[in-house]
């Protein structure tokens, strides 16, 4: 968890965090290593705003398959992945999926949900919704410029990678998610 002082911030892994992070640090909320943002909000934190971040569960999904396929995915292991972290002896993309769908519909929700934030952001909106959480807790204007500058967050169309039906059936494993983060 990061305390800005005005909202404190937490989100799973492969949320958009670094971009989240990076963005604050620009409109002088100040820094913060972004491996901070991936333990819960503490018990004590009444009456703070606390912003977490959803993703797509498909794209969070293969973005999970390429880290645990490379080298960086060893930085991630000790991080709040929960089960997720048994998917990563798989090596075929279809497998991994088949094995998520058999053993894990809905974990991915449910391991963005557990941050238990007041304010959820859609990675796919940045900078837009960044820019209104700014605006909302008076960030000087003059540093909101920066932000447009910043590049957004690398965002694969990985629509390809699912066979078949896979990319229907996690976002039906996935429903209340994509409920919430109007997704499809």
């Amino acid at each position: 968890m990061i305390d800005y002082k005005k909202f404190q911030f937490a989100t799973a892994p492969l949320t958009g965090c670094r971009w989240f992070t990076m963005a604050a640090q620009l409109v002088s909320l100040g820094f913060a290593p972004k491996e901070n943002a991936y333990h819960y909000f503490s018990e004590d934190a009444c009456g703070v705003l606390r912003v977490s971040l959803v993703r797509h569960p498909c794209h969070w999904l293969a973005d999970l398959y390429q880290y645990l396929s490379n080298v960086h995915g060893s930085t991630l292991r000790n991080v709040h992945l929960g089960p997720f972290i048994r998917l990563d002896s798989l090596a075929d993309f279809s497998e991994f999926v088949a094995h998520y769908l058999e053993n894990l519909p809905g974990q991915i929700g449910g391991l963005m949900f557990a941050y238990q934030a007041d304010s959820f952001l859609r990675a796919e909106d940045f900078p837009q919704n960044f820019v209104e959480l700014s605006k909302s807790i008076d960030v000087d204007a003059t540093f909101l410029r920066n932000i447009f500058f910043q590049q957004r967050p690398t965002s694969y169309n990985y629509r390809d990678w699912f066979v078949g039906n896979e990319w229907r059936a996690v976002c039906q494993a996935e429903r209340k998610l994509c409920e919430f983060g109007d997704y499809y």
